[in-house]
């Protein structure tokens, strides 16, 4: 779950994106990017007003390339030209387009 909070320090609004504590979080594009100890990345639209929309969530665990390495959640994101960026907890960094 992200929370989002106005200047007097309240929130305002949640974004359910994920079932487990948020480990790595950015924003770019309009893009608000997440990763997540349920071993999952969220790319989410950030629209005016406030609005909040879930575009695409990775299983990070669902990845062959990962098969064969203890899996471990995202410790950071970044996001550029449409190509997402993680970088796990165990050294391995991803490139997902």
């Amino acid at each position: 779950m992200i929370q989002v909070w106005n200047a007097e320090c309240q929130v305002v609004k949640t974004v359910k994106a994920h079932t487990a504590p948020v480990t790595a979080i950015t924003s770019s594009e309009g893009k608000l990017i997440s990763g997540s100890k349920d071993f999952k990345a969220a790319i989410i639209s950030i629209g005016s007003g406030g609005n909040f929309k879930l575009d695409k969530l990775i299983d990070i665990s669902s990845i062959d390339a990962l098969q064969n390495i203890p899996l471990n959640w995202p410790k950071s994101v970044d996001y550029h030209n449409q190509k997402l960026l993680l970088g796990l907890r165990n050294g391995t960094v991803l490139e997902i387009s």
